[in-house]
């Protein structure tokens, strides 16, 4: 008898927490607090899917496709096994920055004849210069403080919108122009590098595009010209992903279950991040910088790339023949 009751209190508490579970797996709550009965990340996939135009997104309020740049995403609330949980944060406020002289750090060897000036891959809420500072060894650093970076919060921010986004990054443009200025009026004779890795390589293609390219080299490392539009809206909705290997996605989709991949599609990951991380790589992924730099002298600059690169994938021919010329 008493093992009799013991399976039956077992199996109720089975039976509760698989009710349990497949509520949670199934529903996403809304800003109005009511609760949609599919998950997050299949409610992205419907905004997503909604519209033909590569550079337009469904808007969740009217259902209408918008452009890219225009999209907000909805702040909708998810469980631990849906999406990353957004740090709390009062939300997003395009403040300016109070000094310009806060806008890097410089380490290294003082007598260097080059200055670098590195642009982080991220976006990251703090400075990662831990896998570049060998250069400090020969060179001088100048480590330019990011939007980011400089004000505290804006990467868990859960409302900032693409068009936000992207006046961030013309705002960390002008950060390294104020960066490369400084460093031109006091340290006349050397020669400035420019250095871009991930995010970083877009803002130094953004900064070339923007302000030309005065300097005595450029280093560009794991970014594309021109990012796919396709991956772009799949930032904007907060969805992040990686990309196939080898270009082959039946083979990619046997391994998908290892990777953590979504599992309606092999390009993404299994969470849907309420926070502005993925928003600001959507506004740093959108400009055309194939485009923008057409009269720009690109002459100086090296660019490496991997043909396998799961961030960013492989540059197209396209982008290929543009560095080439």
């Amino acid at each position: 008898m008493k093992k009799f009751i013991i399976q039956t209190i077992l199996l109720g508490l089975f039976m509760v927490f698989s009710q349990s579970s497949a509520v949670y797996a199934q529903s996403c709550q809304m800003p109005d607090g009511t609760q949609k009965e599919i998950s997050c990340n299949v409610y992205l996939d419907q905004l997503y899917s909604a519209c033909a135009a590569p550079d337009e997104i469904a808007d969740a309020q009217s259902g209408k496709c918008v452009p890219i740049v225009a999209f907000k995403r909805p702040l909708m609330g998810c469980f631990e096994d849906q999406c990353d949980i957004a740090t709390s944060y009062p939300g997003y406020s395009p403040l300016a920055l109070t000094s310009d002289l806060a806008s890097f750090k410089l380490e290294g060897y003082l007598n260097a004849e080059t200055v670098v000036i590195f642009l982080q891959g991220g976006p990251d809420d703090s400075v990662s210069d831990d896998y570049v500072q060998f250069l400090e060894e020969d060179a001088l650093v100048a480590y330019v403080l990011q939007t980011n970076v400089a004000k505290m919060g804006i990467v868990k921010a859960s409302d900032m919108t693409v068009e936000d986004a992207r006046l961030e990054q013309q705002e960390n443009l002008r950060l390294i122009h104020t960066a490369y200025t400084a460093i031109r009026a006091q340290f006349p004779e050397k020669r400035i590098v420019l250095a871009g890795h991930s995010m970083g390589a877009f803002l130094s293609l953004g900064y070339l595009a923007e302000y030309g390219n005065n300097f005595d080299k450029v280093v560009v490392m794991a970014g594309r010209v021109d990012l796919p539009l396709d991956f772009v809206r799949r930032f904007a909705i907060g969805q992040n992903f990686i990309f196939d290997h080898v270009g082959d996605v039946s083979r990619y989709e046997e391994t998908r279950e290892v990777r953590g991949v979504h599992k309606f599609s092999p390009y993404l990951r299994t969470a849907y991040s309420p926070n502005a991380e993925s928003t600001l790589l959507a506004a740093v992924g959108l400009p055309r910088y194939s485009k923008l730099l057409e009269n720009t002298d690109l002459s100086n600059m090296l660019y490496l790339y991997s043909a396998r690169d799961e961030q960013v994938g492989g540059l197209n021919s396209q982008e290929i023949g543009l560095l080439e010329d």
